[in-house]
């Protein structure tokens, strides 16, 4: 399965999305797809500019349920500029290979992992916040591409938005179906420890007072060595910025956090920790089983403070 994913992660930086003989006119552009019902998969259809779902369909499989869509629609569906592909139960990951098979969906596609319908949401608004917030840097940016990474990892775990009442989450979603909901420190720890987005801003409230430190940028850095059989980790983080440092020290309890969360108790490698250990403890990488190598991994961190 993994060798499959790894070809269509080719084909996703190969191919390019484009209109057939078919006119403009004739198709229905989709922005957001969202999935669900997976025994008997039922999509709702959410095209640009729509206030709402505009149509849904079911059927034995995907491919059926979205020809079964086309018939409300009066339109043949065109993915190739979807946006936003929701799920509501985990088990449609597996089914990413299929739809990037038969659709050319974009690497940065967002994936979204919902317990209740969007039928009545607006897309372009929930898209909104879902960058504004990674934008910001409280939770990881994600897409497409990088959950297809993250599925041919040994973990195959990969770390989705997740949508709750009063904005977003972050959850690991396992290959057997299985979520696990982060804490907010780890959602933060893992911005961190992913090294692709930032918060522009650390606060810290202590004994009536604030303090801020307004960063313009960072960079994460992993090495390995292996002590006693042991792989030990050393994350090092670099820190452009202005403001009181002392904000910074809670980063270390949010990377902790991140790190028990995510590898010591799920075994959920999203951190890319297996290139890691793979390039710098290849010998233990090969004689140790990776669930094993995941419970005794040890971290350590280096925050650099630069003007």
């Amino acid at each position: 399965m993994k060798k499959s994913l790894l070809s269509l992660l080719l084909c996703l930086s190969l191919c390019c999305s484009g209109c057939s003989a078919t006119q403009v006119k004739d198709r229905l552009y989709l922005q957001s797809l969202e999935l669900s019902n997976y025994r008997y998969p039922t999509v709702q259809l959410h095209a640009f500019q729509s206030e709402e779902a505009d149509c849904s369909g079911s059927g034995s499989t995907l491919s059926a349920a979205l020809e079964s869509a086309e018939i409300p629609a009066g339109k043949s569906l065109f993915l190739g500029h979807l946006e936003l592909l929701a799920l509501q139960e985990p088990k449609f990951l597996q089914q990413l290979p299929d739809l990037l098979q038969q659709y050319r969906l974009s690497s940065g596609c967002k994936l979204l992992y919902t317990t209740r319908s969007l039928a009545e949401v607006n897309t372009e608004t929930l898209l909104e916040s879902l960058k504004q917030e990674e934008q910001n840097g409280r939770m990881p940016k994600t897409d497409l591409l990088s959950i297809l990474k993250e599925r041919c990892n040994s973990s195959g775990t990969a770390l989705l938005p997740f949508r709750i009442t009063n904005g977003f989450s972050m959850v690991l979603m396992d290959s057997d179906g299985s979520t696990q909901t982060l804490s907010n420190d780890a959602i933060q720890g893992l911005c961190w420890l992913r090294g692709n987005n930032y918060p522009k801003r650390v606060s810290l409230s202590a004994d009536g007072q604030a303090s801020d430190f307004l960063i313009t940028s960072a960079s994460t850095r992993y090495t390995a060595i292996t002590a006693n059989g042991i792989p030990i980790v050393t994350v090092s983080i670099s820190i452009h910025g202005t403001g009181n440092a002392v904000a910074l020290r809670e980063l270390e309890t949010a990377c902790e956090a991140a790190e028990r969360e995510t590898i010591q108790q799920n075994q959920a490698d999203v951190i890319e920790l297996e290139t890691c250990l793979r390039q710098q403890c290849y010998k233990l990488y090969q004689e140790q089983d990776w669930n094993s190598l995941l419970r005794t991994v040890q971290f350590q961190h280096e925050f650099t403070i630069l003007p």
